[in-house]
This record gives C-alpha cells, sequence and structure tokens, in this order.
C-alpha cells in the first residue's frame, strides 16, 4: 500500500513529512543527482558536493513538517539547496577571514616578549569556553584538534556517524567563535 502512494508525488511528500523513511529515501534517489549537480557548479569540487548532498536532505529531514504547506516541491527543494550551498559558501569565507585575520595578528616568531602571556591568555580562555561546551562536543573538538583524527575516526571511536561528528564540531566552532567575540578578541 505505502509503495503505491510513494509513485504520487504529493502522497509521497506528506508521507515524509509524518517521518516515513520509505518516503524519505525515494526523494532521495529522485533529487541527489540534481542537488549534486548545483553543489559542484558552485563549489567545484567532487567531495564538497557529495558533503553537500548529504546535509541537505540531513536538514531536509529536519525541516519535514514544513512539507505539506509546501506547493511546488521541485522548485521549493531547490531553492532550499541553493540556500544551502550559498550559506555554506558565506560560513567559510568568514572563517577563512577570522582565520586570515588571527595569523596576522600572530606574532611572526615566538620570541616576542608578550607572546608567552598571550598565548597564555589564549589557553585559559580556550579552556574556559571548552568547559562550555556539551560533553560529546567538547569531546569531538578535543579528538579533532589536539589528536588529529578525522571525523571519520572520531565517529567510529564514539559509535557515532560522521555527519553527528561534523554537527558536533560546528556547533563546537560556532561557541568558540563566539565566546572569543564576546571577548572582543575576534
Amino acid at each position: 500500500m505505502i509503495l503505491n502512494k510513494l509513485d504520487d508525488k504529493r502522497e509521497m511528500l506528506l508521507l515524509l513529512s509524518q517521518g516515513n523513511t520509505d518516503a524519505f529515501a525515494k526523494v532521495f534517489e529522485l533529487y541527489k543527482d540534481r542537488v549534486y549537480r548545483v553543489a559542484m557548479q558552485y563549489l567545484k569540487s567532487q567531495v564538497l558536493a557529495e558533503e553537500i548532498v548529504q546535509d541537505t536532505f540531513l536538514r531536509l529531514w529536519d525541516k519535514k513538517g514544513l512539507l505539506p504547506e509546501v506547493i511546488n516541491f521541485d522548485a521549493w527543494f531547490m531553492t532550499f539547496c541553493r540556500n544551502y550551498i550559498i550559506n555554506y559558501l558565506r560560513r567559510m569565507a568568514y572563517e577563512s577571514s577570522v582565520r586570515e585575520q588571527w595569523v596576522s595578528e600572530l606574532p611572526q616568531t615566538g620570541e616576542d616578549a608578550d607572546y608567552p602571556i598571550r598565548q597564555a591568555q589564549y589557553d585559559d580562555l580556550l579552556q574556559e569556553v571548552l568547559g562550555r561546551l556539551s560533553d560529546q562536543q567538547r569531546e569531538v573538538y578535543t579528538l579533532a584538534r589536539e589528536q588529529k583524527l578525522t571525523y571519520e575516526e572520531i565517529g567510529k571511536k564514539l559509535s557515532i556517524s560522521p555527519n553527528t561528528v561534523k554537527t558536533h564540531m560546528a556547533r563546537a566552532l560556532r561557541s568558540i567563535r563566539e565566546f572569543f567575540t564576546e571577548q572582543g578578541l575576534i
């Protein structure tokens, strides 16, 4: 019975809005190649385009409650994807500019008189903000930054998916960035 309903797009979207995983899988199969092509046009990277496909469909699952109100799903979803890609590019540009600003403010050598003091202050502030993160975010951040593990390695170690690792890392970095912004350091 459900398989017949999946052939009708409106019924499929209604089922998806109710959390039906078969409907979600059908939507994924129908749209993954289109999302990938759009992502490739913007990003010019297979790895990033594949990541965007996964992230877009994860976001669709999170927004599934909006689907009954959507009149033209094709147009809505492709706009949804394009907006996600543009926001992703903005985030990348922002993070790059923050990184460049931070690097430009670092002393060229570790021999400047105040370098050890500034480094100690930075370390103290970082420990303070890490203490404010959830246990999972702090652990993911520590494994990624201090132990230099990949998201896949962290996922295996913590028995979570690489996408969940990525989400925890993004939230941790956002909290750290907000904290340093509040402190006037960014």
